[in-house]
This record gives C-alpha cells, structure tokens and sequence, in this order.
C-alpha cells in the first residue's frame, strides 16, 4: 500500500478551487450531498483544494499515512455525531501529518488510533474534536484549540529557522480542553518572537500536566480555570536554561509572564510546582520574569500541595513571585527553597506535616496571611530554615493560630540565630493563639537575639510563649522541678558502689521572649576526666534523670564528670526529588558545660566486687537470692531470713513464727524488716514494731483497749470454768491425763502460724486449733490491753 501524500510547493502563483465544499465518505451511496468520494481521490492531489472545506461522514478508513505539506484555508469538518477517522489499519506510523501549512482547520473529528502531528504551521484550529491517540505541535504558531479531547497532547516552540526582523506575537489557545493522559509544554524559542499562551477551563483527572520554560524565552502565559483532581501531579512548571543561537531582539525589555489563577489542584499526588529557576542572559543582559499565583485553590494533596524550589538566592533577584487570594488547605506539606515570593490573602491550615517550610527563602506577606490548624514534628505553622526572612509590609495581619508541633514550636519553628521573627515596622499585627507543641515553644521555638528590645511589638497577644536550643543547663530537683530560679550549676559529691549508675537530675534551658529562660530539651555530651564517654545523651523538656554507668570504678579515687551542649545537626523537613533532597545546619552557639565528682565506695554487705560490679556473695547468690546494686536490695522468694549481724551475713531458714513472707520479697541489708509479715521486725522478725495480739502471734495496733476490764472479767470466769472442768473430769497430774493434755495443747499452739496456712488450713481442723487455744487461755480470738503490749503479758498471764 503506497502512502497517500499530498505536496504543494508554492512558486510565484498557484491553481486552485476556491471556497469549495467536498463530501469525504467510505460509503458515498449513503451520501445525499455531492460531490462525495472516499478521501482517496482528494488526497491524490489535494494541491488543487485550497480554500476547501472537506466534510467527512461516517467512519473513514485511513490506508496508509496522510500528509498535508504547505497548504493553507484547508478545513476538515466532521459531518453528524459520528464523523471518525480510523487509522487501525495502517500498520506503521498512523500519523495525520500537517506542515509548513497555514489556516487549517480540524473540526468536530473523532479519530482510532490516529496520531496528529503538526509543524511549523500559522493559523491553526482545532474545534470539538476527540483524539484518542498522541497529538505533537511543534511551532505551531497561532494555534486555537477549543473543546476538544485529546489522550495526550505536547506543545513545542523551538529556535525559528532564521531571524526576524520584528518582533512576531504568536498565541496559543487552549479552552475547555480535556485529557486522559498528559498535557505538556514547552517553551524554548529564545527571544526570536513571543508566545502568549492562554489555558482556560483544562481537566484532566489523571495523568500530567507539566511545563519546560527555558529562561532566555519571551512568553505571556495565562493558565486559568484548571482543575486537577486525583491525578499524579496538579501542574508542574520546570524553568531550565538552555543555550539558543543569537535571534534576540535588543530593544525587547518586558519581562516574560506566567499567571496561573481561578484553578483548582486537589487531592493529586503533587499539587502546585514551580522548580530551578535559573539565571539566564540575553546579550549581555539578564532575562526578567514574573510569576503570578491568583485565587487558585491547592487542596489534599498526598506528597504536597505548593512546592516552589530554586537553585539560590541569587537567582531570585530576576524573578517577581506573588501568590495572592490563594487557599493551601489540607495537604501533607507545602515548601519554598530559595525562593522570593510575596504572600496576600493566602490561606495555609489543615496541613499534617507543617503548614509551610522555608529554607533560605525570603517571604514577603502584603495584606494578610491565615496559618491555622495545621500539625507537624519540628513547627507546626511554620518551620523557618538556612537564614530564610519573614518580612511584614505595613498594614499587614498575620494569623497564627490553632496549630500544633508534636516537638517544638506549635506556631513556628526556625533554626538560625535572628534578631526577630518578623521584619516589619509598628503598622502590624501578629495574632498567636492557641498554638501548643509537645515539648517546648507553643507559639515559637528558635533564638532570638534579645527580641524585647530589638523588635517592634507586633505580636498579640504582646507576650508570646517562646522557646529556644538549650544555651544552658543546670542540676534541678524533680520535686520542685518548676522552680527555674532554684536550679544550681553544682551538686553534692556523689558515692555510688561499683557497678552502680550514676544518676543526677539536669534541665535544659533556651530563651524566652522577655530574655528570660525557659525550659527546654536538648543534647548532651558526658566526659569523665577528660576522656569522652557518653555522646548525644538526650535530655526531655523538664527536670530529666540522667543516668550511666561509669567504667572508671578505682575505690578512694576522685573521678570529674563534664557535661556539655551538644552541637548537633537539623535537617530540612521537606524533601523533592531535584537537587535539594536535604540540608543540614549546625547551631554553634555558646558552649555550656556542668561539673560535679563521683568516688566509689566498697561494696555492701551481701555483695562483693566482680571485676568492678557488685554482685551477690555466693552463699547469698546460692540460696536464690538476687542482688541489684543500683538500689543495694536482695530479692528473694521467700520463707528465709537475710541480715546482718556483727558485720556478718546471716541466713535463716527455719524461721515458722510469722517472720518470714512466703512471696517474693525485696529488701535492703540495713533494713531487712521487710522479709518480716504481721507487723514484725528486727533479727529473725523476732520482735513487734506495734503490739503483741494475745491469742496469736501477729503484732498490730491495740484497738478498743477501753474493753480490757470485760477481757479480764471473760478470763477470770473462764479460768474458774476451766478448774472446774479439770475436777470434774478428775484430769490431774497424777494419772497423766494432763500432762498429755498440756503437751498436746502447747505443740498445737507453737505450730498454730503454719497450720492457719491457706495450704494446711482446713475447716475440719478448726475445732482442734479452738480446743488448743482455750488450754492455752487464749479462746482463739485476739486481744490486747494496752498500746505496746509484748510477750512479757503473756508470761505474766
């Protein structure tokens, strides 16, 4: 099949038809309208169809590849509802090419898998038509395009082929367009002629939309009414700069223009980017530009929602960025790196990951600004980076309110020494409400160079709660860990035994708004005489236990400990995939250092040094008990007794009279009472810290000892009952009877604590444990006289 290729070549004349209408049909029988054949037959010399109209019914197949090379006043119209071009049969390049023509026409046309290829052609149009296919315009100049679907479409303008004289303006217009796939243009002609480039009411739901500009070109570009949901990116506009040949236009002096305003980019990957920027000359000269964000909306968006980078400050000097009557609402994180942009009317809350970070950037807000209800790590409204500058035109309001930092500066955070947060002068208003952060600075969180005294009074209300890195730290108590005023630079000297941790309270503390200190968390570096070892030892935003274990365990030597500020690192909370993927800045303030000294003691009794740690002696160890020598305690599982006597250590196992708990029990050596149950003490639990209860062995309190006349009467009378008993039943020492009776009752109540044991008490024993304590004049119940009753009663008795 031989293509089907249309050539003009113009000379000094040309043969045409003018302002005639064609019919194009597969199937012209069906064709009321003449004259009508298949678009073999025009194609076949299409060169005498200028100044045509070719209206095309029904499907059209395509056979082979279709070019229309240097013509002009060439309309192809699609006739009804149903006018497609199909190019599936043509098994290579199924491409509809138009070059070098001018004034052509492709109106409501459907095509299958057709390509539309257009080259350095003027006057373009391309009206109610559906491409499903790619669609490529390179230089094409004057180019309309209006309610049209395309899969996927790229824009070009290149270098001209020579130089003109005067400067040409060349629009491209895009509206009420739609794509499935991509829109991307590029604009890279130089300074040869200007393109204005107007993009009203694009959609697109997938896909991207991205722009190359080349910073030595002249263009006006006005994108207006675009919405961008649930795709990979909003739009994505990349500023490179790429040597042209010499076609520049001296007197040319306006600078280049891109506004973007009334678009809507919500719930993509990536919202709104503007990226590098470069610098760029023109014979000699440096290339302007202006760029202007308007009454857009950038909301929830996944990775972020307004990302503006650049190369350096420097840069910045030729460019003019304005981001006004704008809401950034809802999405993880917006960012400016390197960049000068003035802010009005914009609207920045709802973010999950900082309202806006700034690095090295200088924001200029003219009007108001609203930073509200957004949450992040290190500033929740803001985090200011790399000496980045906030300045305040008068007559402006700035709201920062309602957001939330989950570790310093609720409402702002920046890194870099300054003297104020904001530039500006006394015709400003600085509202900071409500803002709160985990660990310091709810409204701010950064140094601030004696800011009462060098800094307007912009803020309300005028005290803001502000925060900053630790420049100093002190020794604090944890019981009055409030009280900044009562922190010390110096401690007692600490013993500690080997093996022992080393532990000591310290507060970090920064500086706050009226220059006074405010705690703070930090890092700190430990050195014990000299030698390092403990780095970055992290100290919370209060009065903070901090705790080692020292290697250095020489007894009778006197060891330093220094602690210091650490210097440490912060990195940038916003990362992109272009050449600033993290930065890291160093805070060398002013090192502060504490001092206090340690020595080591022998180890206590029941412990002994094991290669500089105090563990239990071994026949400690080998009845199951357990030593920690940071608390000096010994834990064991019970039914023993452990202590000291005359600097010994004396074990017990055979303790039955309530003096040893039967659970697990943790003591010390020199208060080893608490292996003891029912209120006893000292050696072997063998004495009452209260009183002794007569009719059992437990010490408690004396309760109700106004009754101790009735106890005495009950006694008495039982007493009497009791040698009445013994006549009557004629049990006297003689015949034995009693004795038997007495040993048998003086066991039983010896070994009473054992049998009242869950494990051995039984109900059916309860009558013999009664029968025993009634031989002994107890009658089973516990009763006391006095306070501080002891055994000598029961001798007595």
């Amino acid at each position: 099949m031989f293509p089907l290729v249309a050539v003009l070549l113009f000379f000094s004349s040309y043969c045409s038809v003018s302002s005639h209408q064609y019919y194009v049909s597969d199937d012209c029988s069906s064709v009321t309208h003449t004259p009508c054949n298949p678009l073999s037959v025009y194609a076949g010399n299409i060169s005498q169809y200028n100044n045509s109209i070719f209206y095309f019914v029904g499907t059209n197949t395509i056979p082979g590849k279709v070019s229309l090379l240097q013509v002009q006043y060439i309309t192809l119209e699609g006739m009804g509802d149903h006018s497609v071009l199909d190019c599936t049969s043509i098994p290579r390049y199924r491409n509809i090419l138009i070059k070098s023509s001018s004034h052509i026409k492709l109106v409501n046309i459907s095509t299958t898998q057709c390509g539309i290829i257009i080259r350095n052609s003027n006057h373009t149009t391309i009206a109610n038509c559906n491409f499903d296919s790619y669609t490529y315009i390179r230089n094409g100049f004057d180019v309309n395009i209006v309610n049209t679907k395309f899969y996927a479409i790229r824009i070009a303008y290149t270098q001209p082929v020579s130089c003109q004289r005067n400067m040409q303006q060349y629009p491209l217009s895009l509206k009420n367009v739609t794509t499935d796939n991509r829109l991307f243009l590029r604009i890279c002609h130089g300074r040869s002629y200007n393109v204005n480039v107007i993009t009203e009411n694009f959609k697109s739901n997938q896909g991207r939309f991205d722009a190359a500009i080349c910073t030595n070109s002249l263009y006006h570009i006005n994108i207006t009414n675009v919405s961008r949901r649930n795709a990979y990116n909003g739009l994505r506009i990349l500023y490179r700069f790429i040597k042209t040949e010499s076609c520049s236009l001296n007197h040319v002096q306006n600078p280049s223009k891109l506004i973007i305003e009334k678009s809507h980019f919500d719930d993509n990957m990536k919202g709104l980017s503007i990226l590098k920027l470069p610098v760029s000359k023109t014979n000699g000269k440096y290339v302007h530009h202006s760029i202007l964000v308007k009454s857009c909306w950038i909301r929830n968006n996944k990775q972020y929602g307004l990302f503006f980078e650049n190369y350096s400050l420097e840069a910045m000097k030729y460019y003019t960025i304005s981001i006004n009557d704008t809401e950034i609402i809802g999405n993880k994180q917006n960012g400016l790196i390197y960049t000068d942009v003035v802010l009005n009317n914009v609207t920045i809350s709802n973010s999950t990951a900082t309202g806006l970070s700034i690095l090295g950037s200088t924001v200029k807000i003219n009007g108001s600004a609203f930073i509200t209800n957004n949450i992040g790590k290190d500033g929740g409204g803001m985090a200011i980076h790399d000496d980045s500058v906030i300045i305040l035109f008068p007559n402006t309001s700035v709201n920062i309110s309602n957001n939330h930092a989950s570790h310093k500066g609720g409402g702002v955070y920046f890194r870099n020494r300054i003297t104020c947060l904001f530039k500006s002068d006394r015709y400003v208003h600085v509202h900071m409400l409500n803002n709160t952060a985990t660990v310091a600075g709810d409204d701010s969180y950064g140094n601030i160079v004696n800011a009462v005294h060098n800094c307007p009074p912009v803020f309300q209300p005028k005290v803001i709660k502000l925060s900053s890195d630790a420049i100093d730290l002190k020794f604090c108590n944890p019981e009055n860990s409030t009280a900044i005023e009562q922190y010390n630079e110096s401690i007692p000297k600490k013993e500690i035994f080997p093996g022992e941790k080393l532990k000591f309270y310290i507060a970090m503390e920064g500086m706050g708004y009226n220059n006074e200190y405010s705690i703070t968390n930090g890092v700190i570096d430990i050195n014990i005489n000299d030698e390092e070892k403990l780095k970055e030892v992290p100290v919370n935003a209060n009065c903070s236990l901090v705790e080692f274990t020292p290697n250095q365990t020489e007894l009778d030597t006197l060891h330093n400990v220094t602690l210091t500020i650490h210097q440490y690192f912060d990195q940038f909370p916003l990362s992109h995939g272009g050449t600033t993927s993290f930065f890291e800045f160093n805070d060398r303030s002013t090192q502060r250092s504490l001092q206090f000294k340690y020595s080591v003691n022998p180890c206590p009794i029941g412990f002994i040094n094991n290669s500089g740690k105090c563990i239990c002696r071994e026949n400690i160890s080998r009845k199951g008990a357990r030593c920690n020598i940071n608390t000096q305690t010994i834990e064991h599982d019970g039914k023993k007794w452990i202590g000291e006597y005359n600097n010994t250590c004396f074990i017990s196992e055979a303790c039955l009279l309530h003096c040893a708990s039967t659970g697990p029990v943790s003591f010390t050596m020199d208060r080893p009472d608490a292996q003891c149950e029912d209120n006893r003490g000292e050696r072997m639990c063998g004495s009452c810290k209260k009183s002794l209860l007569l009719g059992s062995n437990r010490c408690d309190e004396c309760k109700n000892p106004h009754l101790t006349a009735l106890y005495i009467l009950i006694f008495a009378l039982m007493g009497i009952l009791l040698v009445v008993l013994l006549i009557a039943l004629n049990l006297t020492v003689s015949n034995g009877m009693l004795n038997g009776l007495l040993f048998y009752a003086n066991i039983i109540k010896l070994y009473e604590p054992i049998f009242l044991r869950k494990e051995y008490f039984k109900n059916s024993e309860y009558v013999s444990l009664v029968i025993a304590s009634w031989s002994n004049l107890d009658f089973g119940f516990e009763v006391c006289f006095y306070e501080g009753m002891d055994s000598a009663v029961l001798e007595i008795w």
